[in-house]
């Protein structure tokens, strides 16, 4: 009984919060007032090679961060030289800056994404300066200019709003108005603000009361291993069944991070965001797996690279071969074989 009257009092509070939440987002009219800033987006292409620059705002206070990415949709066999971006862009001091693992989008092309956090110092107009972006053929030589694209950016300026209001020295402060009765609508809303603060503190209460009398109880926490999480993605995984070429990439694609999340959360290696090279040589110089699992591993991320990148079309018993060698590695490494 004391629970249900507990639920019943959190349900009530609950609403009357959500009514003047409500009453707040509303306008003189009662319209719900609702703003989003769409940022600004620009697209910029040349023969195949599409470059999309965005930001989240149109523009922000000295108080917020810009968040700046450069979108490129490109063949998979096309290399990007991304723009020399130091401590600072413009005027803005760059915060951090990371780009995304590659992928394909719905039209087969490769796509990147390089994303810069930005932040200002004094309110005012900054501006982003055009940006070069160069695009060359994956093996060519880098001296040869005839493969070589260059795409560059628009400048445009972000405007940069204080968080102090504005002060006008020659403003003069007005006369003290006259004493104001009190209406009886005023007591009303006033006599409604009181209670509901009144409710919050209650609730407030009663959600402390609830987790320390959670706390108390007894609790088991399940929590899976490298290998078990792995396992029940694999399971969960379905074999290419039509042998579409998209589906099949899928397929290498989902396979190829499955087993790349495995070895993060089975060595502590970060592998989802390294290239298969750059991965196989810090796996080899930090001598995290054993030599005789080495082999298993290679050849597994070669198949998938293959597929991926290399327009291998395999058949259905080499995509079964590369499912068994991904739980067979597994199986090898998985954390009872090192307890």
């Amino acid at each position: 009984m004391k629970r249900y009257w507990i639920k019943q009092v959190f349900s009530v509070l609950w609403m009357i919060t959500i009514v003047v939440f409500l009453f707040s987002c509303t306008d003189d009219n009662g319209r719900q007032v609702i703003q989003k800033d769409p940022g600004i987006e620009k697209h910029f292409e040349k023969g195949l090679i599409q470059v999309t620059l965005s930001t989240d705002k149109s523009e922000i206070t000295t108080a917020e961060r810009l968040s700046l990415s450069l979108s490129v949709f490109t063949d998979e066999n096309h290399t990007i030289q991304w723009p020399s971006v130091d401590q600072y862009l413009g005027q803005f001091r760059v915060f951090d800056d990371q780009t995304a693992q590659p992928e394909l989008d719905d039209k087969n092309r490769k796509k990147t994404v390089r994303t810069y956090i930005l932040e200002p110092f004094l309110a005012g107009e900054y501006t982003i300066p055009s940006m070069q972006i160069t695009f060359g053929q994956a093996g060519e030589n880098s001296k040869d200019k005839n493969g070589i694209v260059l795409i560059e950016t628009e400048a445009f300026t972000i405007p940069v709003r204080s968080v102090f209001p504005d002060i006008k020295p020659d403003r003069k402060p007005h006369d003290i108005k006259p004493p104001v009765d009190i209406s009886r609508s005023h007591v009303f809303w006033a006599w409604v603000i009181a209670i509901v603060c009144l409710l919050l503190i209650v609730t407030f209460f009663v959600v402390i009361m609830l987790r320390k009398k959670r706390k108390k109880k007894d609790t088991i926490e399940i929590r899976l291993s490298a290998h078990e999480i792995a396992f029940r993605e694999l399971s969960n995984l379905a074999i290419p069944t039509q042998m579409e070429k998209m589906e099949i990439k899928l397929f290498y694609q989902k396979i190829s991070d499955i087993l790349r999340k495995y070895i993060e959360n089975r060595f502590g290696v970060n592998a989802p965001d390294q290239t298969t090279e750059e991965f196989l040589t810090g796996m080899d110089f930090r001598n995290i797996i054993e030599p005789s699992h080495k082999p298993l591993l290679r050849n597994f991320l070669a198949q998938c690279d293959l597929v991926k990148f290399a327009e291998h079309r395999p058949g259905k018993a080499d995509i079964e071969e590369t499912f068994g060698r991904c739980r067979d590695f597994i199986n090898q490494t998985k954390i009872e074989q090192y307890s």
